[in-house]
């Protein structure tokens, strides 16, 4: 599980491309971002993420004066890695959202990007499984909205304000389904039955949760890695 190629890599934070970076050449996967010269660049590429989804939400950010909405998924595996995928708001997105929509989140996600080779053009897609089983968009194309053209002041312009909103909602109501799942887990497993017995039993667990919990508050890059925000100068990395 986790992220895979044809080598298993581990990864916890990528963002999802549904073109290649820099230009409007169409391709789809999980780029691993590193900053290099002051620049954010992608130095390691995968197909596919897998685990279970254990939080959805929807964020924005600032980028050449315009607002852009954000997606990010954060899954962990059967080894309790944590996979961070981010992305901004694109078709790939949308699609991603409409199959996570039927899902069950009880059961292991798996999504792998490919392009979609089309007569007229190519597509940046995703194949999604669900517990080992194909997953379906939750909703046809003819039951979502469409961006459609508005008259601003002489010119005519794309509004697609109705098509954000609606996956926007789409994916907040995908972040309470996941929340609750995640509050029902079971708890991780605690020290083996022989050790469970007395006071000093009770004593130990007490010491190993503090130490987890010390872990943590000192080191918290190593639990979730995620770049700086995006500023002006910076290139927009998806």
């Amino acid at each position: 599980m986790g992220l895979s190629n044809s080598e298993q890599t581990k990864t916890s934070y990528v963002k999802m491309f549904s073109k290649e970076p820099g230009t409007d050449d169409v391709n789809a996967f999980f780029g691993m971002s590193e900053k290099v010269d002051g620049k954010w660049q992608t130095t390691q590429r995968f197909d596919t993420v897998e685990g279970l989804l254990v939080s959805a939400t929807v964020g924005e950010f600032v980028y050449q004066n315009d607002t852009k909405k954000t997606l990010k998924l954060v899954f962990t595996d059967e080894s309790g890695e944590r996979i961070q995928v981010e992305s901004s708001f694109t078709l790939l997105t949308y699609n991603v959202i409409n199959t996570l929509y039927g899902c069950d989140f009880d059961k292991p996600i798996k999504i792998k990007l490919y392009v979609k080779k089309g007569n007229d053009k190519n597509m940046a897609a995703a194949y999604i499984e669900n517990g080992g089983e194909r997953a379906s968009w939750a909703y046809e194309p003819s039951q979502l909205p469409k961006p459609h053209k508005v008259t601003v002041g002489k010119k005519e312009v794309i509004d697609d304000s109705e098509v954000i909103e609606f996956y926007e909602r789409l994916a907040q109501e995908i972040s309470n389904r996941v929340g609750a799942v995640s509050k029902k887990q079971p708890a991780a497993p605690s020290l083996p039955e022989q050790e469970m017995k007395g006071d000093s039993a009770l004593k130990k667990l007490a010491e190993q949760k503090a130490l987890e919990e010390s872990t943590k508050t000192q080191n918290p890059k190593q639990h979730e890695q995620t770049p700086e925000p995006i500023g002006d100068q910076d290139d927009l990395p998806f």
